[in-house]
């Protein structure tokens, strides 16, 4: 029973009220419609983000199981290496010690000759010493009977080459005593009287020389030897 003015004006606010209730629903739908999508993108973007740290966790525990597998093999190759040194350090100072034992063992098998040696060379030094007293003496008992012996079976001496002493004699030949016999005399080794030539010839000199030294009779071997050249010159006159 509403007027005529009263009924456009209740259409109208109850169109409005439509309107607007159409358009909290639209709202509502289209802010439910957007957080649905929110939730959806929001929940894409978990996954993905956890595809994603998955993927990196996997790769880092990949690269870490790599870096440990090479700090593995480089401790590994290390320790290897290290052995090898000690191996090695352990060979050669085996060789150096046995190196060191042979240099020792030559050392003294040096030191063992050198003081054989040292002793030889003493020993020789000895024996030469000897000798040569031996030389001085003799030559001294012959300087000493020289004179006699020259006054005696009027003979002289001079020094010829070749440290030589030819012993000169005369009044062997009694039909010319100024006939020369002779004979040269050497002294070997300080100690040993050799004849190295004699005039005439005497067949049996060195039987003479060897009791010459022997006896160190210097004078008795001036007799002997100037018989020896009256005996060859009487030879030589009936021969002739």
């Amino acid at each position: 029973s509403y007027s005529k003015e009263r009924g456009p004006s209740l259409s109208m606010a109850i169109y409005s009220v439509d309107r607007e209730f159409d358009d909290a629903v639209a709202t509502e739908r289209s802010v439910r419609s957007k957080a649905y999508a929110d939730g959806e993108a929001s929940r894409q973007f978990v996954v993905v983000n956890q595809r994603e740290q998955s993927g990196r966790r996997k790769e880092w525990v990949g690269a870490l199981k790599e870096r440990i597998t090479t700090t593995k093999k480089t401790k590994l190759e290390a320790q290897k290496q290290s052995e090898q040194r000690i191996i090695q350090t352990k060979m050669e100072q085996k060789e150096r010690k046995k190196a060191l034992k042979e240099v020792k063992k030559d050392i003294a098998s040096l030191t063992e000759e050198l003081n054989s040696k040292c002793h030889i060379l003493e020993e020789e030094k000895k024996a030469a010493a000897q000798r040569e007293e031996e030389r001085a003496s003799r030559v001294d008992r012959t300087a000493w009977n020289l004179p006699k012996i020259m006054d005696t079976f009027r003979i002289s001496v001079r020094r010829v080459e070749g440290d030589q002493v030819q012993f000169i004699f005369t009044h062997v030949d009694r039909d010319d005593p100024e006939r020369i016999c002779y004979f040269l005399l050497k002294l070997l080794d300080g100690r040993q009287y050799h004849v190295t030539e004699t005039h005439p010839e005497v067949p049996d000199k060195e039987e003479m020389v060897a009791q010459l030294n022997e006896s160190n009779n210097f004078s008795r071997f001036v007799s002997t030897i100037r018989k020896r050249f009256q005996t060859l010159i009487e030879e030589e006159k009936k021969s002739s």
